[in-house]
């Protein structure tokens, strides 16, 4: 059966729409057409929470562990249950011959008011493998921009409280005369 109107709306579930169509209770589709471009009132999954930038870090001898803490999140702001932090950083090494230097990355979160622990253990992010020359004055330059994506899964005292985030980056540098440096382009957090 059709049923066409010239003038007014169609209410289900109401008998006063307030739209052509309006619809007081759960939509049921096996399709949808458009692109849902002028969709208003729906949760906002995986819009960016924070967005940090400019950290850098810097070490000419040993290991060194640089890190920061990002602003924390409040509870309110937790709409699901994951983050999903993207590090976008640019890392350099200059290393003389038979040495291996780089830098790691590492994630931990607390609730807010709690003690941090590991979300993501380290990970290479940028790793110049020892090389030989003959010539003990050569040096190794190696530098690249790279990403890292990490998915955390919230804590029920994280989702409660709201949670903070520590960025930790390793830097490896064994000898004196030599550096590695990390630099933060950008971090951002959202929550799917």
């Amino acid at each position: 059966m059709d049923i066409y109107y010239i003038l007014g709306g169609v209410g289900i579930g109401t008998t006063t729409p307030s739209a052509t169509l309006e619809v007081n209770g759960t939509v049921a589709a096996s399709t949808f057409y458009g692109d849902g471009s002028q969709l208003i009132n729906l949760p906002h999954f995986g819009s960016p929470l924070l967005i940090d930038s400019n950290k850098y870090g810097y070490n000419s001898t040993g290991i060194k562990d640089y890190y920061y803490e990002l602003s924390p999140i409040p509870a309110s702001k937790l709409t699901g249950d994951n983050l999903k932090i993207e590090i976008t950083a640019y890392s350099r090494v200059h290393l003389k011959e038979n040495n291996a230097g780089g830098t790691d990355l590492e994630i931990k979160t607390k609730q807010i008011g709690g003690s941090y622990s590991v979300s993501m253990p380290a990970q290479h992010f940028l790793y110049s493998k020892t090389f030989t020359n003959t010539d003990v004055t050569d040096y190794e330059n190696l530098g690249q921009m790279n990403s890292i994506t990490w998915y955390h899964q919230l804590t029920s005292q994280e989702k409660t409280a709201g949670v903070q985030i520590q960025i930790h980056v390793y830097l490896y540098c064994p000898t004196s005369g030599q550096y590695v440096n990390f630099e933060n382009v950008q971090t951002i957090v959202s929550c799917i």
